[in-house]
């Protein structure tokens, strides 16, 4: 075993790819109306926690000393919302061909537009009678994750350890709570289930807070690593009886996902093996923000025009998607975002966040 690189951690970029990956197929299957990666939608409660650790991480010491609360929001609007708002953009063909198209389109064209335009802003679009963000479904969560960065901004980097762990606690009893009445945990995506998003974020994020602020030890790298990759994979993928939604969601929101981050931090991959963590960190959240829009084209095109089986269509678009999202995280979103911040100025995060 060898000693890893301290400035970024390749496993957890890799289980953050895995995670993307995941919420892909999920979508491809939900389109199709097949059950694949059943269980994705909690790759979001892992991405949470991931930005929590990361972030308290980078910032709590620059947040300390001489950064202050609007400048690093400003860091992360320049993180995030280049590809955000390229999601939302490539929307728009969907959403006007509803609107126009002969079939009754639950929003007017003046809803719609307005929905645009607060979506653009990355807020919510009450003119939608039932998603957040009709222009980019999953961009949900990165309104939460801008939420919850503004929490983080001003209160939660000052609190103690104990206040976080009560915080982190009071989130997680009611995130519960929602979970048993709701039977699932894929919640926060509609308005029927907006307001649980926040329990999901909350307990998430601070739950990764207090991972950060344990006492520092030494990453050895490890084959041993790819055991949590293949874990979360697992967890995501495998198609438990509906009527265990409720247990298996609380069971992996609370015990499993929590257990494979803890590990992800302390274990490293092999030098072999970091470039695919590198990879598979690059693509995450370029994929995650603009695979939806273009999925719902994809399908239209080749499912239901062309008719080509589900699996040969699935492949194919997951490798486009995979490879144009390692084209705009090099050739558009790391050039965006250096011209918006400009180069060095504070210095590089220890690990990209897909947030």
């Amino acid at each position: 075993m060898t000693m890893p690189d301290r400035t970024r951690y390749h496993g957890l970029d890799a289980m953050r790819g895995i995670a993307a990956l995941s919420v892909v197929v999920f979508h491809i299957g939900d389109d199709a109306h097949q059950r694949l990666f059943p269980h994705a939608y909690l790759a979001v409660d892992f991405f949470f926690m991931l930005s929590g650790f990361v972030l308290a991480k980078a910032y709590e010491p620059r947040l300390n000393e001489r950064l202050s609360a609007a400048r690093f929001l400003e860091l992360r609007l320049i993180r995030l919302y280049p590809l955000f708002m390229l999601g939302v953009l490539l929307g728009i063909p969907r959403i006007v061909s509803q609107v126009i198209g002969p079939v009754a389109h639950p929003m007017t064209p003046v809803e719609a537009l307005l929905a645009f335009i607060l979506n653009t802003l990355m807020l919510p679009a009450p003119t939608s009678p039932f998603l957040l963000f009709p222009f980019n479904v999953p961009a949900w969560s990165l309104f939460l994750e801008i939420a919850v960065n503004v929490g983080f901004a001003i209160l939660f980097y000052r609190l103690a350890w104990r206040l976080l762990a009560i915080g982190c606690l009071g989130t997680g009893l009611l995130l519960a709570l929602a979970i048993l009445r709701m039977g699932h945990n894929d919640l926060g995506a509609v308005w029927s289930s907006a307001g649980f998003g926040f329990f999901r974020v909350g307990f998430s994020f601070l739950l990764g807070m207090l991972f950060a602020r344990m006492p520092a030890r030494d990453r050895r790298s490890t084959a041993m690593a790819c055991l949590p990759i293949a874990a979360l994979a697992l967890i995501l993928a495998f198609p438990w009886p509906l009527a265990f939604g409720a247990d298996v969601d609380l069971m992996a929101v609370f015990i499993l996902l929590p257990a494979l981050l803890w590990l992800g931090i302390r274990i490293e991959l092999p030098g072999v093996l970091k470039p695919m963590g590198a990879v598979l960190g690059d693509i995450s959240y370029p994929l995650y923000a603009i695979h939806f829009p273009l999925l719902q084209i994809f399908l239209h095109v080749f499912l239901r025009g062309l008719h080509l089986p589900l699996w040969l269509v699935s492949l194919a678009f997951l490798a486009s998607a995979g490879w144009l999202a390692w084209f705009l995280a090099h050739h558009f979103d790391a050039p965006v975002r250096r011209w918006l911040s400009g180069r060095g100025r504070f210095g590089p995060t220890p690990m990209p966040v897909r947030s």
